[in-house]
């Protein structure tokens, strides 16, 4: 096979350097244009700021996001197509870069001439900015809304003070905004003020906006049109005549496979005069790669005639069935082919490499350092939970953003649980609670807030709910009480509020309750205090959680504020960066122990400090690319750093043992740094791309999800393991390289420039001693060839995973917003306490939004009946506002019938009369029903479910209710129930409905990849059922562990899927490339790759070791099933899957190497062969 394996001439090397210049302006474009943008304009000092705003700019970052693609896959391609004489491929390539620089003159002609179009578009990137950004444009440019500040006089919320030039005396801009940012110069405002003062404010500056698209253009059009000048002018060159190549130029060696002719004597000789322009290292390359030929096959064919030293007579029986060589007819030799094709483009990349190990570090570390620019585009999404969740097309989501936006009081709800375990009701205690709720009263915010000016008013009272209540929270008459009075006050029945007029329920205040004979409550152990604000008053709400973590003499105190979810789960990325810092360290540590010599010469701890640093680069460059594609980073991402090292590491050690095999080689020791780079990813370069490849597929799966959060994580992790394949066989390889260089020039392995070991220099034995790799060879390599040990090997592997599938079936789907917070959380503990003594049905209302309430006013009774006739509702908590209004006609109105056509003159009447309704007896409804110009916009009822054990029951009770409302068949509008636990609800069935889907389809297509890449029909059927029994096992242990199937655990799952066919595949594809008896080749197999496996597996523990002492549940659940993966995985890859495949494994590919083992193991027999010898002779 004819490769050219560098390039043709010199104008081809400016084309690719060219081209990977456009790169990387394209990996700019993506990544920095808006932030740039916006830090230029100043005023912003936080960063999660400023990726509120990038994302809030996202329909214009799209414009970018399109453009620096294409530019970076075209540049791509031009840099591939210089080196490769293909010329359909470089005519495409070549018309992809005109289309570039064409699709770049479009875009600026749209954007400069003023037209609808353009118009249209600015204004819906408006209406979707977040109000955040808005004023953030508003303030810098002078002006105020798109086009006006009518949009703002026209919504339901007032003027905000961004759009003000003088807030004092109420004057805004005058100008919108559209007018200011298409203009090239910002001029200062002149306006007159309310008492006639003409003032002119602000300063004349330049269009940041206009700077950054005209900057851009400029840089794109010079780049793309220089690189595509050159590559067109390469290929006019190359396309003259040139002396056609003999047999034996530009060949890619395959040694391993064929016999090439008599190496190149002069290549200089072969380039005719009038060819000097064809670049001199391509001839230098070729003789390189050919002139050991033929002494590497007499090698060879002498290795193989002879049985290996101290083996069994089975091990070197070379002519097994499966060493036979037999004519293939064409379908058998597919394999072959796409092995043969998958080894020579891998070397051929790794020459590359290898030849300019010094550029292309520089070249990787330019083009991650453009992309991890997105970094500041990481938008860190602090919702809760169960919003981040959801994508935002949810169902469930868009009902909850429609009431949103027609409830516009926020009922802030904070509690106290104030706990005796003796009598929270005893007269003494009564006073202490007391005074802690006057504390509460007290607090004054930053800007003199109390609660009073921040409650959720109701007919003039605070909104606040406690045993208080029944003595109107008046401090004497509650500090006159005895024991008697109290218990007097909540034994009567009816129990009604003397503030709120409604009738309570006592236990929803009081829990732990002890009654007597009769059924009177004469103690209880918690007392409930709640309060509702409607706004967070500044920093009241902080005060609130500091006053209530003092505590009080005698009693517990329990706490929980609106924000406290928000607030407890915080930035954990930042909160556990210590952890990741360990974990880096750690694998640092063990690299260094494992892939080199104890040697001043030959240890790697610059190896391994790169090792890490690759995994950091692609942690980072993946994470800034997808973040400038607007990508949320939820708290579920904060495992993405874990996953980037723990398979960084993996391939890192699959391709230093492969470069340790090639220097283990007697006779390919000798060849060229580029030689060995090239037979090092020939090697390892398809055990990583199966790998990479099946994790990025099972990832992709995932991004599928409905989970907002879930797809968010899958996506981020896809991305970089993209990188980290592309680093890998970049960056470390070129490390790899100089290493060696290093190594061969005698230089110190620590002090590199400054010092140079003498010739003299030798290590000592310890150095020699390879203890892990010979157990691999000839401890585990041997007994798994022996039937007793197979046998007992597989008995074990399946009676365990037959056990682990009763667990697997006997998982739950659950759901619980409180894992999710630091285990040591107050909100955890007082959400316990909740449960122990107020445990009751979830609570819940139907809403009806946007109908005409006038016209379909009797659709509210049928929905009321409805919902109390489901017998999933515990309708001693069902209230309606309208079921009350009825019986307020009746007997305020003398209205019999509110139905009826003539019950109302008109519309406005009944809507006149709802209003007087709520001003009156009604009044503790008032926040029911939202009215808009004198118009009903909103209703809701309030309920509860009944109390179910399990989630699955929750949702068949949302269920019931949605068909409540389709039954009531509201002609327009929305009608649609929620509750504060409604979204969790929505997680756990979408969890139900995709995690065995995705597991399903993540398996099929793990075989599916695996096949062109292994080129075995048989081998991926034994590496995917390792996978199955890995995944079966990971599933039945948490069963065993007491986790249930949530959004972190269908993570680690997928993960386990992928991880589980890396300690698989490598094994396998090493067996493949191997020719000689099964027993010897898994023996050889396991000696090549087995510590490789082993280091991977150990060092994925290692990075993830120190998440065991984290209180995070997602790190926690990780930990554990990261631990399992790596347990099961390691002995279904190391231990089961051998003994299948020395007895019944698939034939060799056409690319084999003959099974030999290692030279430390005939050095090893040679000295006990000597040993014995001198103590016979003694």
């Amino acid at each position: 096979m004819n490769m050219e394996p560098t390039f043709q001439t010199k104008q081809w090397r400016i084309a690719a350097a060219s081209a990977y210049i456009g790169m990387i302006i394209g990996a700019l474009v993506i990544s920095s244009t808006i932030p740039l943008t916006l830090l230029a304009m100043g005023g912003i000092n936080d960063l999660n700021i400023l990726a509120v705003h990038c994302n809030s700019l996202k329909t214009i970052q799209y414009w970018f996001l399109g453009w620096g693609g294409l530019i970076l896959v075209a540049e791509f391609m031009a840099v591939v197509a210089s080196m490769k004489k293909h010329k359909i491929f470089r005519i495409v390539v070549a018309a992809m870069l005109l289309i570039t620089i064409m699709f770049s003159l479009t875009l600026v002609i749209w954007g400069s001439v003023e037209s609808d179009g353009r118009k249209n578009y600015f204004q819906s990137t408006w209406n979707d900015m977040d109000d955040g950004t808005k004023h953030f444009i508003e303030s810098y440019f002078y002006c105020c809304g798109y086009e006006s500040k009518i949009e703002y006089t026209t919504t339901l919320f007032p003027l905000d003070n961004a759009c003000y030039a003088i807030p004092s005396e109420n004057t805004t801009w005058p100008e919108g905004c559209y007018n200011r940012v298409i203009s090239s110069y910002l001029t200062p405002i002149t306006l007159t003020n309310s008492v006639g003062v003409t003032n002119t404010i602000g300063t004349g500056k330049v269009n940041p906006f206009l700077v950054a698209f005209i900057f851009t253009f400029m840089v794109i059009i010079l780049t793309v049109g220089i690189s595509t000048a050159t590559f067109i002018a390469a290929m006019l060159n190359t396309s003259r005549p040139i002396k056609p190549p003999t047999p034996n130029d530009f060949v890619l060696e395959n040694a391993t496979a064929k016999t090439y002719g008599e190496p190149i004597q002069n290549g200089k000789d072969a380039i005719s005069a009038g060819d000097n322009d064809v670049d001199v290292e391509t001839i230098q390359m070729s003789n390189t790669m050919s002139k050991n030929l033929s002494a590497t096959e007499k090698a060879r064919k002498e290795s193989s005639a002879e049985p290996e030293a101290g083996l069994d007579t089975n091990e070197t029986n070379s002519n097994s069935k499966d060493h036979i060589t037999t004519k293939k007819i064409w379908y058998n030799r597919i394999p072959d082919t796409i092995s043969e094709v998958i080894g020579d483009t891998f070397y051929w990349i790794g020459f590359r490499v290898g030849k300019h190990p010094k550029s292309t570090i520089i070249y990787s570390l330019i083009l991650t350092v453009a992309m991890s620019v997105g970094l500041l585009q990481r938008y860190e999404d602090t919702s809760t939970n169960d919003i981040a969740f959801l994508v935002d097309d949810n169902p469930r989501l868009i009902e909850y953003n429609i009431f949103l936006r027609t409830f516009i009081t926020e009922e802030r709800g904070q509690s106290l649980i104030v706990e005796d375990e003796t009598n929270v009701l005893s007269s003494e205690n009564f006073i202490t609670t007391l005074n802690l709720e006057n504390s509460v009263k007290n607090l004054t915010s930053s800007t003199g807030q109390t609660f009073s000016d921040i409650c959720l008013s109701i007919s003039g009272n605070c909104k606040q709910r406690s045993l208080f209540e029944f003595w109107e929270f008046d401090n004497a008459m509650i500090e006159g009480l005895s024991n008697s009075d109290i218990l007097a006050k909540i034994n009567e029945n009816p129990l009604t509020s003397p503030v709120f007029g409604d009738n309570v329920d006592v236990t929803h205040t009081i829990g732990g309750l002890q009654r007597d004979a009769s059924g009177s409550i004469i103690s209880a152990k918690a007392h409930l205090l709640h309060y509702v604000t409607t706004t967070i008053g500044n920093n009241w709400e902080d005060l609130f959680i500091e006053n209530a973590k003092q505590g009080r003499s005698g009693l517990n105190v329990y706490l929980s504020a609106y924000s406290s979810r928000v607030l407890e789960e915080g930035n954990i990325f930042t909160r556990e960066l210590p952890l990741l810092i360990i974990g880096f360290s750690l694998i640092f540590i063990y690299i260094i122990l494992m892939s080199g010599k104890f040697s001043l010469l030959e240890h790697k701890t610059h190896v391994a400090l790169m090792g890490v640093t690759a995994a950091g680069l692609s942690m980072a460059s993946g994470i800034g690319l997808v973040a400038s594609f607007g990508l949320k980073w939820t708290s579920l991402n904060v495992i993405v750093p874990f996953l980037a090292i723990a398979i960084g590491v993996d391939d890192m050690f699959v391709l230093l043992q492969a470069w340790s095999g090639v220097e283990d080689d007697k006779n390919l020791r000798d060849k060229s740094i580029p030689e060995k780079a090239g037979l090092t990813l020939r090697t390892a370069g398809a055990s990583i791309t199966v790998t990479s490849i099946t994790d990025l597929v099972v990832f992709s799966i995932g991004a599928t999800s409905s989970l907002g959060a879930f797809a968010s994580f899958n996506i981020y992790v896809a991305i970089c393991i993209l990188l980290l394949f592309f680093i890998e066989c970049t960056f470390f390889l070129a490390i790899l390289c100089l290493d060696q260089r290093r190594k061969d020039e005698r230089y110190d392995a620590c002090l590199t420039c400054c010092y140079k070991h003498k010739d003299t220099y030798k290590a000592g034995k310890c150095s020699e001693r390879e203890f892990f790799q010979m157990f691999f060879e000839d401890g585990l390599g041997r007994i798994v060839t022996k039937l007793p040990f197979a046998i007992i090997v597989i008995l074990i592997t399946l009676g365990l995973t037959g056990f682990m599938v009763w667990g697997f079936y006997n998982l739950k789907i659950e759901f619980d917003a409180d894992w999710y917070l630091p285990s040591t959380s107050y909100l955890v503990t007082f959400n316990n306490k909740y449960d122990e003594y107020f445990d009751v049905g979830a609570s819940a209302a139907a809403y009806v939004i946007e109908t005409d309430f006038y016209t379909e006013r009797e659709k509210l009774h049928t929905l009321y009946e409805r919902i109390q006739a489901n017998s999933k509702i515990d309708t001693t908590y069902l209230k309606s506002w309208f079921e009350n209004y009825v019986l307020w006609c009746a007997t305020a109105k003398g209205i019999s019938d509110v139905y009826a056509e003539n019950a109302f003159s008109s519309s406005t009447a009944f809507y006149t009369s709802v209003n007087e309704f709520l001003s009156s007896t009604g009044s503790h409804f008032v926040h029911d029903v939202v009215f808009k110009d004198n118009v009903i916009i909103g209703s809701r009822f309030h309920f509860r479910h009944i109390l179910v054990p399990t989630d699955a029951d929750n949702i068949e009770i949302v269920e019931s209710l949605q068909a409540d409302c389709n039954y009531a068949g509201f002609s327009t509008g929305y009608c649609f129930s929620r509750g504060p636990f409604y979204l969790f609800y929505e997680i756990v069935r979408i969890i139900g409905l995709e995690v065995y889907r995705n597991l399903g389809i993540a398996l099929a297509c793990v075989f599916i990849m695996v096949l062109p890449m292994l080129s075995s029909l048989q081998m991926g059927f034994w590496v995917t059922l390792c996978v199955v029994f890995t995944t079966v096992d990971v599933a039945g242990t948490m069963y065993l562990a007491g986790l249930a199937i949530e959004a972190s655990t269908v993570i680690t799952l997928l993960l386990s899927i992928g991880l589980a066919v890396d300690y698989a595949a490598h094994v396998g594809h090493k067996f493949l490339l191997l020719k000689g008896s099964r027993k010897m080749r898994i023996r050889t197999a396991l000696g090549r790759i087995g510590l490789a496996v082993f280091n991977g597996g150990f060092s994925t523990f290692l990075a993830l070791v120190a998440l065991s002492a984290s209180d995070t549940y997602t790190y926690r659940v990780f930990f554990t099933i990261c631990a399992c993966v790596v347990g099961f995985g390691l002995w279904n890859g190391l231990v089961f899957l051998p003994c299948v495949l020395a007895f019944v494994g698939p034939q060799p590919l056409i690319t084999a190497t003959e099974a030999r083992l290692s030279t430390r193991h005939h050095a090893k027999k040679t000295k006990v062969q000597n040993t014995t010898t001198q103590s016979q002779h003694d």
